[in-house]
C-alpha cells in the first residue's frame, strides 16, 4: 500500500534532477518559485504519507489486529512446513 506513496515521491525527485540539469545545460539556476512549489509538493507527499501511517498504525493498534483466516490463511495453517 504505501509503495504508491513512493512512487509519487520518486517521480518528483526525478523531475527535480531534470529540471537542475536542464537549467545547468543553459548555465542558470533554477528560479526560486520553482524551488518553493518543488519544496512544497515534497514536503506535502511526505507529511502525507506520514500522517497515513499514523492513522493506519493506531487503526490497527499496531500489530495486534487478529485477522481472520480469509485475510490471511497461511497463519491459521497448523503445518509448520508452510
Amino acid at each position: 500500500g504505501f509503495t504508491l506513496f513512493a512512487l509519487f515521491l520518486l517521480m518528483e525527485l526525478l523531475d527535480l534532477i531534470d529540471a537542475c540539469t536542464a537549467a545547468k545545460r543553459t548555465g542558470q539556476r533554477l528560479p526560486a518559485k520553482q524551488w518553493r512549489s518543488r519544496r512544497l509538493r515534497i514536503s506535502l507527499l511526505v507529511g502525507s504519507t506520514f500522517l497515513v501511517l499514523v492513522m493506519r498504525y493506531r487503526h490497527t493498534g499496531g500489530t495486534s489486529l487478529n485477522m481472520s483466516p480469509q485475510d490471511n490463511p497461511i497463519s491459521f495453517e497448523p503445518s509448520q512446513l508452510v
